[in-house]
């Protein structure tokens, strides 16, 4: 998920294409496993008044990396996402214990079986981009206008176009590893951009999820 994505240029691959796959995945599950692991350390031992310090951090490299496609040098940019969004998130469950869970099965669910499906399949998602890039400013201006709406109604609307949104940047950036359409697609910037979908897909299903609870 990289708001800013140059310009695609097909390449075919066919020899390396599994080794690619098969870093990149790997990546991107051992990533997973620090969050995760970074996570239990967070809801054990912090406390919960570092909730605001850890949101602000979050928004932070939420605009480098989500907004200014930031990736460079990515051994410094994928462990800092992960440290911040583990610490972040188990942080969350504090507060949002049931619907946390909830939102952490659905998120994992979906990205098996739509990862599943575009592998089987094969199809070429790259058709997304232009709704990507709308709906990237569709949700910009969610800092705006959710704050000044007040209104629980348009949170949800957000929240549902959040969450279809990251449920199609999961199909179109795994159609960029299925056919190795970027020429400096990497399996670690692969996996970057999987674990920025995976996360905007958490995030805004559990907004999701907390509006329907309203």
């Amino acid at each position: 998920m990289n708001a800013m994505t140059s310009t695609i240029k097909p390449l075919t691959f066919p020899g390396s294409l599994n080794s690619f796959v098969a870093q990149t995945y790997r990546i991107l599950l051992l990533t997973l496993a620090a969050i995760a692991a970074l996570g239990l350390i967070s809801y054990h031992l912090f406390p919960r008044t570092s909730l605001s310090a850890l949101g602000i951090a979050d928004s932070v490299i939420w605009i480098l990396c989500g907004w200014l496609g930031w990736r460079r040098p990515l051994r410094l940019v994928l462990p800092l996402f992960a440290l911040i969004t583990g610490l972040l998130l188990c942080q969350l469950a504090h507060w949002y214990a049931t619907v946390f869970l909830m939102a952490t099965v659905m998120t994992l669910g979906a990205f098996v079986g739509l990862t599943v499906y575009a592998h089987l399949t094969k199809h070429d998602f790259s058709f997304l981009r232009g709704f990507l890039w709308a709906a990237f400013f569709i949700l910009l201006s969610s800092i705006l206008v959710v704050p000044l709406a007040h209104s629980h109604w348009v949170s949800l609307g957000y929240a549902a176009f959040g969450t279809i949104t990251f449920l199609c940047w999961i199909l179109f950036d795994t159609s960029q590893i299925v056919h190795r359409a970027d020429a400096e697609l990497t399996p670690g910037i692969a996996a970057f951009e999987l674990l920025l979908d995976i996360i905007g897909l958490h995030r805004w299903l559990l907004d999701f999820l907390i509006e329907l609870d309203w």
